[in-house]
């Protein structure tokens, strides 16, 4: 495993911050999206990111900013992405966390090598589909379909919660479907809480037999948590824990990989019960089913991480360090994960 530092503060002027790492991986195309915070809030001026590798993560040689927050004096926020067949990559994010009184809303844009190849699409009538006041993507990636159906989860947290309209709880998720090269968008019914009551960020994958697997973070849980969504009946298993998966009530993610004629599912997520420390990657190879230990990526502090698959053996790990100063990337041989 080799892990080493791909964006620091350093590198832009007055930043504070690093955080909410996302990563899409085609082949030997990586491109990685974050957020460039200027204060250590939520809601501070934020700008998108966007690095690209033409070699498989081992050099960024290409930056993009995806969304302006530093001179637009704004936060844009919750980075997600993912390869389509074509290559595209299309991104989706969301400015001041959706809230429409602070002028808040959804926004998607596409790259190819890097460089924007449509213009940014506001897309934030889906979130006034929901009667919330928060809503936000992912963070972590997205996937395409069988169908070429951009998807991510969403959450967001109602406005009959009666809260501050910039509070992040409680909070409910969806499904969030892009079609037709993104110009048409829709939002699946809420998933159904089942044994939590705070679901919020939350990372989704397709499955073999074309469901969708959700591991949800929750605000009261410290365990993962998960439900099953069929798209072709809209219906979605109520939210249920996996205590087998300690978790600091942090941001995890999952992908899955095709590897030697076998269908895995690969989750990322600080495996401690209170803090963001021990970050680790677990294995399924029965669709979510059951988890087990896969590899220790650093038993130091981390924090958010997003981890995809280059479709041939290298798994690739994005996560948050050092307070969120650094941003670190790990790749590793999916054999050593995985026990062969």
């Amino acid at each position: 495993m080799i892990i080493r530092t791909v964006a620091d503060i350093s590198r832009f002027p007055g930043a504070q911050s690093l955080r909410i790492p996302c990563i899409a991986a085609k082949g030997k195309n990586v491109s990685l999206l974050f957020e460039c915070r200027y204060s250590r809030s939520d809601w501070a001026e934020i700008s998108v990111i966007l690095c690209g590798s033409t070699d498989g993560g081992e050099n960024f040689d290409k930056t993009a900013v995806v969304a302006d927050g530093e001179n637009e004096h704004t936060t844009y926020n919750n980075p997600v992405a993912a390869y389509g067949k074509d290559g595209v990559l299309r991104t989706v994010f969301c400015r001041e966390y959706g809230v429409t009184e602070r002028n808040g809303g959804v926004f998607c844009r596409d790259f190819l090598n890097g460089e924007s190849v449509s213009p940014v699409r506001d897309i934030s009538y889906v979130a006034k589909e929901c009667a919330c006041n928060v809503f936000a993507v992912g963070p972590t990636a997205g996937f395409f379909t069988l169908q070429g159906t951009f998807a991510v989860p969403v959450w967001y947290v109602p406005k009959s919660a009666d809260g501050e309209i910039t509070a992040h709880h409680p909070g409910r998720i969806r499904m969030l479907f892009g079609s037709e090269n993104g110009k048409v968008w829709t939002l699946s019914e809420e998933i159904p809480l089942g044994e939590v009551t705070d679901p919020n960020e939350s990372s989704a994958v397709l499955l073999s037999d074309g469901r969708i697997y959700i591991t949800v973070r929750d605000g009261e849980t410290p365990c993962r948590c998960f439900s099953v969504f069929d798209p072709e009946t809209g219906a979605a298993s109520p939210i249920k824990t996996e205590p087998g998966l300690v978790d600091p009530i942090c941001c995890g993610a999952v992908c899955s990989a095709h590897y030697n004629g076998k269908d895995y599912l690969l989750l990322s997520n600080c495996a401690d019960s209170s803090e963001r420390r021990n970050l680790c990657v677990s294995v399924s190879d029965d669709g979510g089913r059951t988890w087990r230990h896969g590899i220790t990526v650093t038993e130091g502090t981390a924090g958010y991480s997003d981890i995809a698959f280059d479709g041939t053996d290298t798994v690739l790990v994005f996560f948050e360090s050092d307070s969120g100063e650094v941003l670190r990337l790990a790749r590793v041989n999916i054999a050593e994960i995985i026990g062969e």
